[in-house]
């Protein structure tokens, strides 16, 4: 067997190369002059929807429901342990976070999946995490001495999740 290729084996594989690159170049995407002459990359003919004020307050409402979630659950840990301790001045605090959980709890899933309820039950949520806020802030002497620092968490991002909710509703 003789290793170098012949004139016909040579032709028979040009051939198939220039078969295989013409075959490549029709199937791809067709690309189109621009005014300077250079080639430009097709563009889309049908723009993307802009997201409506209602799927865009939901988007936005998402990430900071989840984050009030898990700061107002560290807050009610902490509001338990200082009542079990005897501290009463919590208790007000872990009622308020009690029902931002419970209410924001709720309304969670029905953002995530766009249900027509969402809007109406973020009025309550803004309600409950303003409650909230100023439940947690009542403590607000105490921070600076890194104490109830799950309440300062817990109220910032109840104010977030507040102003979110209130965008919802007004969407």
């Amino acid at each position: 067997m003789n290793p170098q290729l012949n004139r016909r084996q040579l032709l028979g594989v040009s051939a198939g190369l220039a078969s295989l690159a013409i075959a490549t170049h029709a199937t791809a995407a067709p690309k189109s002059a621009g005014s300077n002459g250079k080639v430009q990359p097709p563009t889309s003919k049908v723009p993307a929807p802009a997201p409506s004020p209602k799927a865009a307050a939901r988007k936005a409402l998402i990430p900071l429901i989840s984050d009030c979630l898990v700061k107002a659950q560290a807050c009610a840990a902490h509001c338990e342990r200082e009542l079990a301790n005897g501290n009463k001045d919590m208790a007000q605090c872990a009622r308020a976070v009690a029902d931002m959980l419970a209410l924001c709890g709720a309304l969670a899933p029905l953002v995530a999946r766009e249900s027509n309820l969402d809007a109406k039950l973020a009025v309550v949520c803004a309600d409950a995490c303003a409650a909230c806020v100023t439940a947690c802030n009542a403590h607000a002497a105490h921070f600076a001495h890194g104490m109830h620092l799950e309440c300062k968490a817990c109220g910032e991002a109840c104010s977030k999740c507040e102003a979110a909710c209130r965008a919802l509703a007004a969407a």
